[in-house]
């Protein structure tokens, strides 16, 4: 029998044992310490599971749902998610499964850290079984890098998306800036002659009485100082925005250089 075939067979007798679990306890209300043993005496049935791979499923199962239980309370959710990840046996269906039975049996795993502490599992000093629990954490890490990796590569994707996008939005604001430009300019030149203005009145009263401003001009002065005030607050909206955004960009150019 080769690896493949071997491991396809722990495998099979791994879920085997959790689906068995599960059911004793969900549908026939047994304890969890009873489930495990029906379950193991039914594993002990396989006529093509040695002394030693029996002894290993069964023990596989008792530590992955001691960790489940250990790790349930404070983070379930993250955990779930890499525990997925962290043996050769456990699919989805599997996790689900043994989330259900510590859910369930919370109070009873604490029977199988003890358990297991003080144990002696032959397996576990075989240099061989040894080396295979290396390859399975190794699988596990390999198998965890590949789906980060083509996490990002959608990420990666949908940010050269958003990039565009950003180009895009870079040049509009330029456009904007653009107009707000041209509207300084010409308040500048409406403002410079009013100034005029207000210099010739002045200079024809010889600097001594003022020469009373027309109610047109007056009212047109005012208009203009709305619109400088105007002008002072979208300025000042379009600086903040273009300080914040400009920083954003140095980060990513330094990032990725």
């Amino acid at each position: 029998m080769d690896t493949k075939e071997a491991s396809d067979k722990l495998q099979k007798g791994y879920h085997a044992m959790v689906d068995s679990v599960e059911s004793l306890i969900k549908k026939e209300g047994k304890s969890l310490k009873q489930a495990l043993e029906i379950a193991e005496d039914k594993l002990k049935e396989w006529e093509d599971l040695s002394v030693d791979e029996y002894r290993h499923i069964s023990d596989e199962v008792r530590y992955d749902l001691h960790s489940f239980g250990e790790k349930l309370s404070e983070a379930k959710k993250s955990f779930k998610q890499r525990l997925e990840m962290d043996s050769l046996f456990m699919k989805q269906s599997a996790v689900k499964k043994l989330s259900s039975i510590a859910e369930q049996t919370g109070h009873e795993l604490v029977e199988i850290k003890d358990t297991l502490v003080n144990k002696d599992v032959d397996l576990e000093s075989d240099a061989i079984f040894l080396e295979h629990r290396e390859h399975r954490e190794w699988h596990s890490d390999h198998v965890f890098w590949l789906k980060e990796i083509e996490m990002w590569k959608k990420e990666h994707h949908d940010a050269g998306a958003k990039l565009l996008a950003i180009h895009d939005a870079i040049r509009l604001v330029g456009e904007d800036l653009q107009e707000h430009n041209q509207a300084i300019h010409a308040h500048d030149i409406i403002d410079q002659e009013h100034e005029t203005l207000i210099a010739k009145l002045a200079k024809q009263s010889d600097n001594k009485i003022p020469v009373e401003e027309s109610s047109e001009d007056r009212a047109a002065h005012e208009a203009m100082k709305e619109t400088h005030e105007n002008h002072a607050l979208l300025h000042q909206q379009f600086k903040n925005k273009h300080l914040e955004v400009m920083k954003l960009v140095e980060r990513l150019h330094q990032l990725l250089q």
